[in-house]
């Protein structure tokens, strides 16, 4: 085979994994990093009806009385929608949880292919010229060592050939959202994102799509989306990987 030949099989075994970052089952090479067949008979779907803005679920009077949205977003919300995977649920929560805290980057690429999958099913994706992932704060940053949000994006920006413009920055630290619950988590990140003064034109009179791991009451996702329409985006949706069920 020679040296070439085996740095070539090196790398493709480095690029495209032969098994399951989920549970370490066999892959196909054809499988790109995707979850396996087995692990994804085990993610669950959201439950309908969901609000047609922020894909909460519903029962059939409250979709019926709020026209199809929810209470939050009967009143109004500054991104146009949000579309997820799945229900931070079961396995996608598991799977979550290990990538944010335990440190398993090797999840962030079958993981991100299923935010693709979510975005081509909800999105024309050729409407977006820009992704922008939620940042963390620098502390958070260098504590965790990556950002989940963009790591996430990667596959789709790669595969819609849509830029990643990291144009939010997070100067304020917060709480931890996930110990917080309604208004406090508005209140929580109101003031917490600012735009990237040299990413103002990357975004200015745009489409852009919003990237993040999960969705709760949307307190960030609106604070994010308030922030990048105050610096001249023409509209924001959001993309998550997994939805509070």
């Amino acid at each position: 085979m020679g040296w070439f030949g085996e740095l070539g099989q090196s790398l493709t075994a480095l690029l495209v994994p032969e098994s399951c970052a989920s549970c370490g089952g066999s892959l196909k090479r054809a499988d790109d990093g995707r979850p396996c067949t087995s692990c994804r008979t085990r993610f669950k779907s959201l439950a309908t009806p969901w609000c047609d803005v922020c894909m909460e679920p519903l029962d059939q009077s409250s979709y019926m009385s709020h026209d199809g949205r929810c209470r939050r977003c009967s009143r109004g919300r500054a991104f146009g929608s949000v579309r997820a995977y799945g229900p931070f649920d079961g396995l996608l929560k598991e799977l979550v949880s290990r990538l944010k805290y335990s440190g398993e980057q090797a999840l962030a690429r079958p993981l991100g292919h299923l935010v693709l999958e979510a975005g081509r099913t909800h999105y024309s994706l050729a409407e977006y010229e820009a992704v922008i992932p939620v940042p963390l704060h620098r502390d958070r940053l260098a504590e965790r060592g990556f950002n989940q949000a963009y790591l996430l994006a990667r596959p789709l920006a790669d595969a819609a050939k849509i830029p990643i413009v990291q144009a939010l920055q997070r100067p304020i630290p917060t709480a931890s959202q996930v110990s917080l619950e309604g208004d406090a988590r508005a209140s929580n990140v109101r003031e917490a994102f600012s735009l990237h003064p040299k990413h103002r034109s990357s975004i200015k009179s745009r489409a852009v799509l919003l990237v993040d791991d999960v969705l709760t009451t949307g307190a960030t996702a609106e604070a994010c989306a308030n922030t990048l329409l105050s610096g001249g985006a023409d509209r924001v949706d959001i993309l998550v990987l997994a939805r509070t069920p």
